[in-house]
């Protein structure tokens, strides 16, 4: 679940900048960005302050309900959250039935699609865990 301050950012993440921007890379729209990145009601990216983990949203639920699980690092998540090209159930199906491979390289064409680099991608995608109860 993205803040509602990233959300209202979602547009100037997902878009290659113009001429003008590219000459100077901040502007005040970053400045504003920046300023609320890992704080209080903005957004927490964990490689740039361990605090982050404290903010992470949790849940449970009983261990004989896990059947599988997913871990996906901000560059494999740009599939869902800055590219939006699937959501997370879609993001799910498509781990069953293509494997991780297939999100990485729809995350790698829209970054060539919308000229982003390339962020790191990494997803563990655990399966059968109720067999281990």
């Amino acid at each position: 679940m993205l803040s509602d301050v990233m959300m209202n950012w979602m547009p100037v993440l997902g878009c290659a900048p113009s001429s003008e921007e590219a000459a100077n890379p901040v502007t005040p729209a970053w400045e504003e960005l920046r300023a609320n990145r890992n704080q209080p009601g903005g957004f927490w990216l964990a490689k740039d302050d361990p605090r982050a983990a404290d903010e992470a949203i949790t849940g449970s639920c009983p261990i004989s309900e896990v059947t599988g699980a997913v871990l996906l690092s901000n560059g494999a998540s740009r599939i869902v959250d800055r590219f939006g090209l699937t959501d997370w159930p879609g993001v799910m199906d498509v781990l069953a039935s293509s494997g991780p491979a297939e999100i990485i390289r729809g995350v790698r064409l829209a970054e060539a699609r919308h000229a982003v680099a390339a962020d790191d991608a990494t997803i563990a995608h655990c399966t059968d865990l109720g067999e281990a109860v």
